[in-house]
């Protein structure tokens, strides 16, 4: 079982790591997590020399590219960073846990207990999200095209129904929507209906929404 100081041991390349990595590691960490924040460690490194390789007037393609890719590390900046200073913080608390003064140490193990909380969702579930591979897809529309099957005007009020479900969604999710057409029922709610969806994710999110939606309920217009 290795540790987060073991790792920090291993990619310590400045005085402060080295300082950092030299403390108690604290006691939720493993291999797993050791491996994650090497490959957090080498992103972040690959962003510093990205930046040292910008030009003064920031004018050529080259430049425009690597200021987009800077912008899209940005999340993996501010998790090295938030995981630097909360273990700066825990060897900071750790010194306390022993003082003298009992209200003292009551506090320094309350926010121990917090710190080493705010650690293990570091290491366990925001570093981990932020190293899956960006999808491909990520920035590509969605058209959603909703059809009334059968059923006859109940149909019709369970797919208005849909419309204002998915439009509440992108809106949720802070997606631009633009109904391209839509096409009402005589006896009330919508035939068919097209929407177009835009923003981060949209698509990644709408593709699986295929298929056939099907509702047992009381119907409306009886």
């Amino acid at each position: 079982m290795f540790s987060l100081l073991r790792c920090f041991r291993l990619q310590a390349r400045n005085p402060f790591l080295a300082r950092f990595a030299s403390r108690a590691p604290p006691p939720a960490a493993d291999s797993k997590n050791v491996r994650l924040v090497r490959i957090l460690e080498k992103r972040v490194e690959d962003r510093k020399r990205l930046a040292s390789e910008l030009s003064e007037d920031l004018s050529s393609a080259s430049d425009i590219s690597r200021l987009k890719q800077l912008k899209e590390t940005e999340p993996l900046q501010a998790a090295w960073d938030q995981l630097v200073n909360t273990r700066q913080l825990l060897e900071e608390t750790d010194a306390l846990l022993s003082d003298p003064d009992e209200t003292m140490r009551a506090l320094a193990t309350e926010e121990h207990k917090e710190l080493s909380s705010s650690l293990n969702t570091l290491t366990e579930t925001t570093i981990p999200s932020l190293l899956i591979p960006p999808s491909t897809t990520a920035k590509l529309s969605a058209m959603l095209e909703l059809k009334s099957g059968v059923g006859g005007s109940e149909s019709s009020l369970f797919l208005s129904d849909l419309l204002r479900m998915y439009l509440r969604l992108a809106n949720v999710q802070q997606w631009q929507t633009a109904v391209v057409s839509q096409n009402e029922n005589e006896g009330g709610g919508i035939k068919d209906a097209i929407v177009e969806v835009k923003g981060d994710g949209a698509y990644d999110v709408l593709r699986w929404e295929s298929g056939v939606h099907r509702v047992q309920r009381v119907p409306a217009t009886e």
